[in-house]
């Protein structure tokens, strides 16, 4: 969930440095990109392990579901080059996976019998 989120902070910098002239930095948004659709279904998996095997709460599963949805969808809208959709809808994921990283320090797991 760090890397995801660590990820996800970088994608706005690297667009920033793509609009400020550096050619390679669209390429390197581009695979950040793809590289976010794979860790955000990663931690999907991750999160129903946690909660049904562990204990974990569902409402942990339920935001890395809603995650991966924003994610993917960023990542299509910005391959089609909607930029008004794409900028918010950035916001609303970085958001989404900043408090989803919280959720395992706020939310201990239930002790098993």
């Amino acid at each position: 969930m760090l890397v995801t989120t660590a990820l996800l902070i970088c994608q706005p910098f690297l667009a920033g440095m793509h609009i400020g002239g550096d050619s390679g930095a669209l390429n390197l948004h581009y695979l950040n990109g793809q590289l976010l659709m794979t860790l955000s279904a990663v931690q999907v998996l991750a999160a129903l392990v946690w909660w049904r095997l562990c204990g974990g709460p569902a409402k942990a599963a339920m935001w890395a579901l809603i995650e991966v949805g924003l994610v993917i969808t960023q990542f299509w809208i910005g391959y089609f080059q909607y930029p008004s959709l794409h900028l918010p809808l950035g916001i609303a994921t970085l958001f989404c996976a900043v408090f989803l990283t919280t959720v395992p320090f706020r939310s201990p797991a239930k002790k098993a019998a």
